[in-house]
């Protein structure tokens, strides 16, 4: 269920965040390249320097610090849940005795009931 949340998470974003600022990028890119280059293909430096789009051009890399942080942040948390949960798992299995000889594999299992099944040894 973890994993699959994250999932949805970096659809969503995907979707709503990244896609609409992509689109807003190339407009804004191609905009300026109409306005800031002549026909020699030079950039007009002076134009540049007093244009509205430059605030935008410079801003385009992290332009919602909130968000961002805010999303990476539980991304991070899920993440280190999950290799928390991961890491221990592992332990546990890797402390657990090997399967004494002579014993078939269907005794590594103890079953106390129909729902709770123990693997005591591998």
């Amino acid at each position: 269920t973890n994993v699959s949340l994250q999932f949805a998470f970096l659809y969503w974003i995907g979707k709503w965040v990244v896609e609409p600022s992509v689109m807003s990028v190339q407009v804004d890119y191609a905009d300026f390249h109409t306005r800031m280059f002549g026909l020699d293909g030079q950039l007009d430096v002076d134009a540049f320097s007093i244009s509205d789009l430059r605030e935008r051009l410079c801003g385009f890399v992290m332009t919602e610090y909130k968000f961002i942080f805010a999303v990476l942040f539980l991304w991070m948390g899920a993440c280190f849940v999950e290799w928390r949960k991961t890491t221990r798992m592992a332990r546990t299995f890797c402390s657990l005795p090997a399967l004494p000889s002579g014993l078939k594999t269907t005794e590594m299992v103890i079953e106390r009931s129909e729902d709770e099944k123990l693997l005591v040894c591998l």
